[in-house]
């Protein structure tokens, strides 16, 4: 069976940056190891900070890949500057496809800056869901918005792909 693995980069304030690299190295190693596991990040705003404001390109990378072998990244408390960093390095060095969900104003760069953006209209405002490729009024509407008109998405650009298909052959034959 696969396991759901949390790898908690919490930090506060008195950690060292030392810590931080120690944690990815190990993490590395332990967790990533496993195939059948799937992994989530948790991501906070010191962290974020001790990772790349250091000059250490090492621990920049070490992240970088932790993240993309993860299945999600959680960032919370971060500011919007440091959401769409994260969104612009993963997007840019491993040229992944990157689905950002947000809620409020402060989601707005790292929906724009995301492959899709889904925004969640609430108690926060309009600001996510205006800025947003689509819009659900609640986060549980995002199964059915990925699943089903996912798929549905995925039909209709296979059959219009194999109608052109059809028209290009047929009008080379003849």
């Amino acid at each position: 069976t696969a396991e759901t693995i949390v790898l908690n980069l919490l930090v506060d304030e008195k950690e060292s940056l030392l810590n931080n690299v120690d944690f990815l190295k190990k993490a590395h190693q332990k967790y990533l190891s496993n195939p059948l596991a799937r992994h989530a990040l948790l991501l906070n705003g010191p962290a974020f900070g001790r990772i790349f404001d250091s000059s250490d390109p090492e621990t920049i990378r070490l992240f970088s890949e932790l993240s993309v072998k993860c299945s999600s990244l959680i960032a919370c408390r971060l500011s919007p500057i440091q959401k769409s960093q994260i969104t612009e390095l993963i997007k840019k060095r491993f040229k992944k496809v990157v689905l950002a969900i947000g809620d409020g104003g402060n989601d707005v760069g790292m929906i724009q800056t995301a492959n899709v953006g889904v925004g969640i209209t609430g108690l926060e405002g309009m600001q996510a869901a205006q800025s947003a490729d689509f819009t659900i009024s609640k986060f549980r509407f995002l199964v059915r918005l990925l699943l089903v008109h996912g798929s549905w998405s995925l039909h209709r650009m296979v059959e219009s792909f194999c109608r052109s298909e059809e028209r290009r052959v047929g009008k080379e034959c003849l």
